[in-house]
């Protein structure tokens, strides 16, 4: 029977980028206060770009984050674009769809098979995974390996890449490129069921909670949206302009964290992987997603959080299908070597783009000058609107799993699996409360 008066206190959660702490009180078996406690400094890249030129910009903030840098420049680059009103080529836009495919790959993999399998297999870390599941851990590598190579290839770089700008490319990959990516996307295909058909023999491990909450993300009628779609609440069922985006996250700031918040139609909404399969399921029912989903049982709307890295399992499968669909259009067509588009200064105004990096929605908001230098920036981060929805589960799931009688210590594990579910990018999300 677990002690009735307790304190949860985790400080630095392992297993997830960044710092957060987890604090839970309970007196006298009822929850008396939960807390997700982000101690992290501002990072100031809002105020890095300010009087940088329209060219400059998209390579600063692209350092925001070493993992999901490739979502960053490319949301970059659609606001600048947007404040200047350029056009990219179809050849740009589908390059693009499938760098940005490239970065769901590569995350996605990371966190399910280094950060949330090791909960799963009650292990520290993946190092003692080496000798429970070599072949397993091998295969995760590879996959990494893979996803590597697709950025090296398509932008010249693994991490912060030099070849995309505003209005398209510098360079491009070679036909020899493309020819290697395809055929290792076949190669690897066995790999990556290997780690599906792993994660599902342990899925009954994930913990049995659910809550109703408000799914937001973006939405596309044809193609599942990483990279273009307009966004959407699964509360409201309504879909939004860009421009509209602030009265949507209305961010907002807790005295316990310097993580902003964010709330729309409830204390809080959920963005992400199991946000967009929420919201896109429509687009998940046929292909090698569609399989994994049947798999893992999946179907919309699912309101157990722990869900999320089952629906990033799902993601790298739609991902795997389009990627060797765009790779076969670009073998067979070419890719011609085309001039970036090149803004007209006098066409400068406030620009906004809004993608979804792997962990959910990112919003940069720019305003240029006619000189072509940046006035404004603002960006909202995924795990900035996700810290709201991350709290609200641990009040709902504490006073669970203390009527279940969990010892304090199976509470704290629990909590720490329910925020690395999430996929927290910590210091991506501290930013600037006034700009």
């Amino acid at each position: 029977m677990a002690t009735k008066t307790f304190e949860i206190r985790e400080n630095y959660v392992t297993r997830i980028e960044g710092h957060a702490n987890i604090w839970a009180e309970v007196k006298d078996g009822k929850v008396t206060g939960c807390r997700l406690e982000v101690p992290e400094s501002p990072r100031m890249f809002e105020s890095f770009v300010r009087g940088r030129e329209w060219w400059e910009v998209h390579w600063i903030t692209a350092r925001i984050c070493g993992i999901c840098n490739h979502s960053h420049q490319l949301t970059s680059l659609r606001a600048t674009e947007d404040a200047f009103k350029i056009k990219v080529s179809d050849q740009t836009y589908w390059l693009r769809v499938l760098i940005d495919d490239a970065e769901q790959l590569e995350s996605h993999i990371l966190h399910v098979a280094y950060l949330v399998a090791p909960d799963l297999f009650k292990a520290k870390s993946v190092i003692p995974l080496v000798s429970v599941a070599p072949e397993v851990v091998k295969a995760a590598l590879r996959l990494k390996r893979l996803a590597n190579d697709m950025f090296l290839y398509l932008t010249g770089f693994e991490v912060h890449c030099m070849r995309m700008c505003v209005g398209g490319f510098t360079m491009y990959p070679t036909m020899d490129e493309l020819k290697k990516l395809r055929q290792a996307l076949d190669e690897r295909m066995q790999d990556f069921m290997l780690l599906a058909d792993t994660v599902l023999s342990v899925a009954d491990r994930l913990p049995k909670f659910e809550r109703e909450t408000e799914y937001i993300s973006i939405k596309h009628d044809k193609e599942f949206p990483f990279y273009d779609g307009k966004l959407y609440s699964s509360d409201t069922k309504k879909t939004y302009d860009n421009s509209e985006y602030e009265g949507v996250m209305n961010e907002f700031v807790v005295p316990w964290s310097t993580c902003k918040r964010a709330k729309h139609q409830r204390t809080s909404f959920m963005v992400g992987a199991l946000a967009r399969c929420n919201n896109n399921s429509e687009l998940l029912k046929t292909g090698l997603a569609a399989e994994v989903a049947k798999k893992f049982g999946y179907k919309a709307p699912a309101i157990n959080p722990f869900m999320n890295s089952v629906c990033q399992l799902i993601e790298i499968a739609l991902c795997w299908e389009r990627s060797k669909r765009l790779l076969d259009k670009f073998i067979a067509d070419g890719i011609e070597k085309e001039p970036p588009v090149k803004p007209n200064l006098k066409n400068a105004g406030r620009g906004i783009g809004i993608t979804e990096a792997p962990r959910g929605l990112l919003i940069h908001d720019y305003t240029y000058d006619k000189s072509g230098k940046c006035i404004k920036a603002n960006c909202v981060i995924p795990t900035n609107l996700n810290s709201g929805s991350m709290e609200d589960d641990m009040k709902s799931l504490v006073p669970k799993l203390v009527d279940e009688g969990k010892s304090p210590e199976d509470i704290k594990f629990i909590l720490e699996m329910l925020v690395r579910a999430y996929d927290p990018c910590v210091s991506c999300s501290v930013h600037l409360i006034e700009r």
